[in-house]
């Protein structure tokens, strides 16, 4: 009930009321967020002037706590302001870098005007090795210092190929010399060979048979085993490890294993980049004796790779260490890998692949091999040695980011014999990793583990989508009880079939490891509506299990590729997700190893050289765009533009390339188009519209980094593709060639219309969706954007029907009758068990992150209202879009700039929305509603109108939304009755006390009884989740919010 209607029920005259309310002061002015309708309200609540209460957390280095061998040469540090405050503002920074902690005896950045949170380093150069500490002091907007937190520690990596001094070992090393894809004419012979033979393999899933064996000479090698030992020379204060190889390594020192890595040091084109790990082992070192130690498996180096067979750079892993120990004494010592290392190819590891799984035989193992007093038999021998330093042509980078490492246990849901004897665990979720068996079986008894997706109609663990792929391991028992997993391989499975137990096993005998990049988590959104939690959670799965020291296609079947289409469309839901700045950054390092001279990116990141032409190509539309895509969107994320530095000269090459093979601005039809797209558009059409797009962003990306001339030419650019795509393919009707949602989804999305026919081309999208019984019929490409365009139309009814459809096609159609837990290729892949249609399992991949990430990026923005107004959320938007099938939905991301909130609850007679935003952000914050007296704010312990809170400034309404101006702090918006029970729903700025006496003097004497004021306490409130009232959740905690979910 707003100010006159209450005038009206007290018998106030509305004159005196007016009177009063003017004598508030101020007049009205619109300022307005797009076309505002109503002007700011007479007075608004400033912030509070006063500073402190600041505190700084979160200090990172290149993205990273405390990191261990950087090799950034310039690196980023930034951090968080914390303050229970609102308005909290950074206005400058002094950061101090130095050789001990506290110290400034490296570098002095003095004082920086600046609201930025992060500085790059700019000081004399970084030394290899060295161990430096910083901290910074920040001043907040009354220019108060804040307490300088405790300083943060980094150390560098080696930053030279000079610094190395070990050799590459193992069986047979590349050669000396400068080293290309050609150095090796046997070897590039040998791969085309194999491919010819592996061809029938990959056919076999098309037509849709059982997979046979792969040959077994193919990449059928043992793990060669690797020991040097040495002898210390006193007490040791410091010892650093750097470790690489050609292929992948288990590393252990002194019978311990160095690191809970997996698969290092990860998959680069290694012959344009070798990444190496850095280890602290100081504590691992004994007294006299040691032993380091490590057994190498093919990884991508050597094993099966994609499609095309085994061997893809070579056909032998080889493997290179460098221990550097400071003694206490002073003096220094380093052990390389060199000649003198032993090696055995007779271990228990007999066979390793990532596509075909590993072979152990428990009855040769060597006890002891890795630990002093170990007497090498027989078999152990010399290596062959090559030095390091020759690979003059490959750059040798620290690893960027967290390695691959096991991120979870899963125990299996159901355990059950199957009626051929085998035994069959499910473990409840479409994972990618390796099982650990607990067994107690008699010498010799063999066991195979096969691991599926999904299940045939007996039961049995389907394996036909998998194609040439075996993901099989097997264990030769050594006798006794053992725990045991394998090394060198991963698998996507869900299902794991086990041949040749002679005892039951129980749910404790196998359990799942979840291998992937460990990205750490950055955001959580939990809501009231089942089918959206199951969505979120297959979201993640599908980045969980396809970031994989490469974003992946799919982690199950002979593929496992870097395809660079799935990268980009997934890359905004990931930044959601996880924090991921420094993985895609080395995405983006293959990508640009993938880049021809004239410019054409290859479809897949790194690339093999010799699928060029064999179903994988360069210069696809949508797929090569991913150089300018990602880095945009790590811009917006993160606010970080030395991301759209490091590839601006891949990217202008790549839109020329772009340009010089478009015919008058229009690209051809070659490629994928909308991938898998249900009513597939033209895919000329696609092309053309992904060239204006990428130009489009490319003009803003040089805008963001003052490259003045860039952006002219680029913004022409666009202009002029955009005529001649409206020319060729929208009518004057409004209907675009094809007539299919994806043609109206890329020309509405990529502003490729005139202003005036874009209204004519929505309607028609949402005729289209009605046509499909409101399912969407878009592919690869498209689906990001169709639901943002039904909500920017006035139709988020349409894209809240989408989001809730269990029917072909939908999200909730693969989980719900398709028993899916994470996304598939196609909107109609299944296993037998589930499928009607008796389709060939030819893509038919059960783990495909693309149609995820297009829903996990809409809920996140759009259901949840996060999103980046300002790049590195310093303005966060905050804008729900509620809708039928959801009444409570809280969202809670960890950005970069520290935590934001937004949760709300739709009631029946009003809306509310919790929001936190973090120090030194503002916000723009959207409510449901026309009437901004019918909104209050009670976050500080009050009931008062939105307008007159502290730190809150109404700018008008955008549609159907109310918009206000926040800065950084914790708000809570109440609309409806809820916000209309208070008594201070005065629709204006603040009365004075004065009037404020004489109005209410006015009451008593109009009733002549006395006043009952409105319930001080707002009604109560259910908690998201439960049946229990209380007032709406904020945070919930993150990290509790995160536990939960991962559980």
């Amino acid at each position: 009930m707003n100010i006159i209607m209450k005038a009206a029920y007290a018998r106030i005259p509305v004159l005196t009321l007016l009177l009063a309310l003017g004598a508030c002061g101020g007049r009205s002015e619109p300022v307005g967020v797009g076309s505002p309708t109503v002007p700011q309200p007479p007075s608004t609540k400033a912030c509070a002037a006063a500073g402190g209460g600041v505190s700084l957390t979160e200090l990172r280095t290149e993205a990273q706590r405390e990191p261990l061998g950087l090799d950034a040469r310039q690196p980023r540090f930034s951090w968080q302001l914390q303050s229970g405050k609102r308005c909290v503002s950074q206005t400058a920074y002094e950061l101090k870098l130095g050789t001990r902690p506290g110290a400034a005896d490296v570098w002095s950045s003095g004082k920086v005007d600046s609201a930025d949170p992060f500085a790059d380093y700019a000081g004399p150069p970084l030394q290899s090795r060295g161990r430096y500490w910083w901290t910074v002091r920040v001043y907040d907007q009354a220019g108060q210092a804040a307490a300088m937190p405790a300083p943060a520690a980094f150390e560098m990596g080696l930053l030279d190929l000079s610094d190395w001094s070990a050799k590459l070992i193992g069986a047979a090393p590349p050669p000396e010399g400068s080293w290309t894809r050609d150095r090796d004419l046997r070897l590039a012979i040998t791969r085309r060979v194999n491919f010819l033979a592996y061809l029938p393999s990959v056919l076999v899933g098309v037509t849709g048979h059982s997979t046979p064996p792969i040959t077994e000479s193919i990449a059928n090698q043992p793990s060669p085993y690797l020991r040097k030992e040495f002898e210390l020379r006193g007490p040791v204060v410091r010892a650093r490890l750097y470790a690489t190889a050609l292929g992948v390594y288990n590393l252990r020192l002194n019978g311990r294993r160095v690191s809970d890595d997996e698969l290092s040091p990860g998959w680069t084109d290694y012959f344009k980049h070798l990444q190496y790990r850095s280890y602290d082992v100081t504590a691992q070192l004994n007294s006299g004796v040691n032993v380091l130690a490590a057994v190498l498996g093919a990884g991508w180096y050597a094993g099966h790779v994609g499609f095309g067979g085994p061997f893809p750079y070579g056909d032998k892993p080889s493997f290179a260490a460098q221990l550097e120990l400071s003694y206490a004494d002073g003096s220094s010592e380093t052990i390389v890998s060199d000649a003198s290392w032993r090696m055995s190819m007779d271990g228990p590891v007999r066979a390793s692949d990532l596509l075909m799984g590993e072979d152990y035989d428990a009855s040769r193992e060597m006890p002891g091999w890795d630990q002093p007093g170990y007497a090498p038999a027989a078999s152990w021998g010399a290596v062959r040695a090559s030095p390091l330093s020759a690979l003059t042509d490959v750059g040798i980078v620290a690893l960027q980011g967290p390695p691959v490492r096991v991120t979870e246990r899963r125990r299996p849901v159901d355990v059950r014999q199957l009626p051929n004897g085998d035994w069959r665990f499910d473990l409840g979720q479409n994972m990618v990793g390796i099982v650990e068996i607990k067994l107690d079986e008699a010498a010799g008894t063999k066991l195979t583990l096969r691991h599926g997706e999904g299940l045939n109609k007996d039961d049995s663990v389907w394996m036909d989508n998998l194609r040439g792929a075996q993901a099989s391991d097997t264990y030769i028992a050594g006798g006794g009880a053992v725990t045991w997993r394998p090394s060198f391989t991963f698998h996507g499975f869900r299902y794991v079939q086990v041949k040749g137990l002679t005892r039951t096993p129980d749910a404790d005998s196998l359990t799942g490891l979840v291998l992937g990049t460990d990205v750490p988590r950055s955001g959580v959104v939990t809501t009231d509506n089942e089918l959206i939690n199951r969505i979120l959670l297959a979201v993640d799965w599908g980045l969980r299990g396809n970031y994989l020291s490469i974003p992946t296609d799919t982690p199950a079947r002979d593929e496992r590729l870097g395809w660079t289409g799935d990268s980009q469309i997934f890359a905004r839901a990931a930044t959601y997700q996880r924090e991921v700045l420094p993985f895609l950054r080395k995405h983006l390092m293959d990508v640009r190893d993938t880049q021809r001279a004239d410019g054409a990116i290859a479809d897949v990141a790194p690339m093999l050289s010799d699928f060029d032409g064999v179903w994988i190509y360069y210069g696809t539309s949508g797929w090569g765009d991913v150089i300018a895509l990602i880095p945009w969107e790590l811009y917006r994320a993160y606010g970080d533009r030395r991301v759209i530095d490091e590839n601006w000269e891949a990217m202008t090459s790549w839109i020329d390339y772009c340009a010089a093979a478009a015919q008058g601005y229009l690209r051809d039809g070659n490629g994928y188009g909308d991938h898998l797209a249900i009513d597939a558009p033209d895919k000329a059409l696609i092309n053309t519209a992904y060239f204006a797009h990428t130009a489009d962003l490319l003009a803003q990306m040089a805008r963001a980094t003052g490259r003045t001339a860039d952006e002219k030419k680029y913004s022409e650019l666009f202009g002029n593709i955009r005529q001649a795509f409206t020319k060729a393919y929208v009518r004057e009707d409004g209907t675009v060639k094809g007539d299919t949602q994806s043609g109206y989804v890329v020309a509405l999305a990529f502003g490729l219309v005139p202003e005036a026919q874009r209204p004519q081309l929505l309607e028609r999208l949402f005729a289209k969706v009605e046509e499909a019984d409101r399912h969407l019929s878009t592919g690869f490409m498209t689906t990001r954007f169709l639901l943002p365009l039904l909500v920017e139309g006035g139709r988020a009814d349409l894209a809240h029907a989408i989001l809730n459809q269990t029917t072909y096609p939908s999200w909730g159609n693969i989980l719900t009758e398709k028993g899916g837990t994470t996304f598939f290729e196609t909107w109609s892949g299944s296993d037998p068990k589930h499928d009607t249609s008796g389709g060939a399992p030819l893509l038919n991949s059960l783990n495909h992150y693309s149609h995820g990430g297009s829903v996990g990026e809409w809920i996140w923005s759009q259901l949840a209202g996060i999103s980046a107004n300002q790049p590195g959320f310093a303005e966060v938007r905050i804008r729900p879009v509620p809708g039928e099938g959801t009444t409570q939905v809280e969202g809670v991301l960890q950005s970069v700039r520290g935590q934001i909130v937004s949760a709300w609850k739709q009631r029946d007679d009003g809306f509310d929305l919790d929001v936190a935003l973090p120090a030194n952000t503002t916000g723009l914050v959207y409510i449901p509603g026309s009437d901004p007296s019918a909104v209050a704010e009670t976050g500080q312990g009050t009931h008062r109108p939105a307008q007159a809170a502290e730190g809150v400034r109404y700018l008008g309404t955008e549609g159907d939304r109310l918009v206000y101006r926040v800065g950084s702090g914790s708000y809570r918006f109440r609309s409806g009755k809820a916000a209309g029970d208070s008594e201070e729903q005065f629709g204006g700025g603040a009365i004075s006390p004065l009037l404020l006496g004489l109005w209410l003097l006015l009451v008593v004497l109009a009733h002549r009884r006395p006043l009952r004021g409105p319930s001080r306490n707002p009604p109560a409130q259910v908690r998201p989740g439960t049946g229990t009232p209380g007032p709406l959740r904020r945070s919930g905690g993150f990290h509790r919010a995160i536990g939960a979910l991962d559980r």
